[in-house]
Order: C-alpha cells, then sequence, then structure tokens
C-alpha cells in the first residue's frame, strides 16, 4: 500500500521550558517589621563543577517591587529586637500540574511538592513568591522591577 504524503503539515508544538534555576527567598522579621531578600541560582548544580554563574540578588521593597542589589549587600537596617528568620527555595524546573493544596496559604500549586506542611504562613509566604518570580521566568518576563501580588504578602 503506498503512502500518500500529509497535505498540510501538522503544526509545531512548542514546549516552553522552565528555565533551571532554584530561588532562595528569606523573610527576616523583627516584631512587625519585614525585610525580603530573593537570591537566583543560575546554575544551582555548577558547584560540582567548579564554575559557578554568579548569583543574582534582589530586595523586595515595600511597595512589592523586586529590584536587583549587588551581592553581598546587607539588607535594609531593621529595628532592635529578636529577629525571626524563615527561608525557602523553589527550584523552577519543578514545575508540574497542580496539586491540591489544604488551607489557604500562598503557595503555588504547580510549584508545591506533595506532603509539603502548609500550617506555617511565613514559609508559605516564601514559597510562594518564590513560585511567583518562577512563573514570571518560565514565562521569559524579566524580573527587574516586577511588583508582587498583595495577597503573597497576607
Amino acid at each position: 500500500m503506498d503512502r500518500l504524503p500529509n497535505p498540510t503539515p501538522s503544526p509545531a508544538i512548542v514546549w516552553p521550558t522552565a528555565p533551571m534555576v532554584q530561588i532562595n527567598v528569606t523573610v527576616i522579621s523583627v516584631g512587625y517589621v519585614q525585610a525580603y531578600q530573593v537570591i537566583i541560582d543560575k546554575s544551582p548544580y555548577e558547584h560540582q563543577l567548579g564554575a559557578q554563574a554568579e548569583l543574582l540578588t534582589y530586595e523586595i521593597g515595600p511597595n512589592r517591587r523586586m529590584f536587583r542589589v549587588l551581592e553581598g549587600t546587607d539588607l535594609p537596617a531593621l529595628p532592635p529586637g529578636n529577629a525571626t528568620i524563615h527561608t525557602a527555595s523553589t527550584q523552577a524546573w519543578v514545575r508540574h500540574a497542580p496539586l491540591p493544596i489544604p488551607g489557604n496559604c500562598q503557595c503555588n500549586p504547580r510549584y508545591t511538592a506533595e506532603g509539603r506542611n502548609h500550617q506555617h504562613s511565613l514559609m508559605c509566604r516564601c514559597w510562594g513568591i518564590g513560585a511567583r518570580i518562577a512563573e514570571q521566568m518560565y514565562h521569559q518576563i524579566p524580573l527587574e522591577d516586577m511588583v508582587l501580588e498583595e495577597e503573597l504578602f497576607q
């Protein structure tokens, strides 16, 4: 049996790929004052090879706008007192079909690991901010001057 050529070729399927980056979000709280720092590791596995790409360091200002700072820059001054520090990492390449999330937190179901504990609001805030940044990168939108949504901070 002879095969006839397909008269109209199928449209190309474009599969967007998630960037191979790890996003670390840290929130430091002293009383009701909080400072946020975001560090993006563009080569999370290169340390094993001895050649590491520059880390991208950002702060989140009071208007929820992310801005780039030099690596090693100190966070803004916080009032004296006992500080609590919460830090969480989001790997952008693990984006997957959404998982159900119990409770009401800021976590993105596309970046939530099965069995993750969603009972600590500041940890969920860190994961939520990291996932929001990962989504921005996934859609190839620049991070400079990105304004994060208010609900991530509630």
